[in-house]
């Protein structure tokens, strides 16, 4: 869970470096905003993606119906998300 969360402030912070490279104080703080918001807008995907995934593998055996909305809630969390 760490590493996902690890990954996408990394990104985070990528943006925000090449902000800096641009010109002027204006577009260092745009950018850096910009990347703290993708920051705080990816987490909570990130950390309900990885409880759905622990939620489904504690229990070996599942009904078809069980799989079917496990499979829902993980595409609607991936068309949500930009990390997925």
């Amino acid at each position: 869970m760490h590493r996902y969360i690890a990954s996408a402030l990394t990104a985070a912070t990528l943006v925000i470096g090449f902000g800096s490279l641009c010109t002027g104080c204006a577009a260092w703080a745009v950018m850096a905003g910009a990347g703290a918001g993708a920051a705080a807008y990816e987490i909570p995907h990130i950390r309900a993606m990885n409880a759905l995934e622990e939620d489904f593998h504690s229990e070996p055996r599942r009904s078809y119906e069980e799989y079917e909305a496990y499979m829902r809630r993980k595409h609607e969390i991936q068309e949500q998300s930009l990390v997925y």
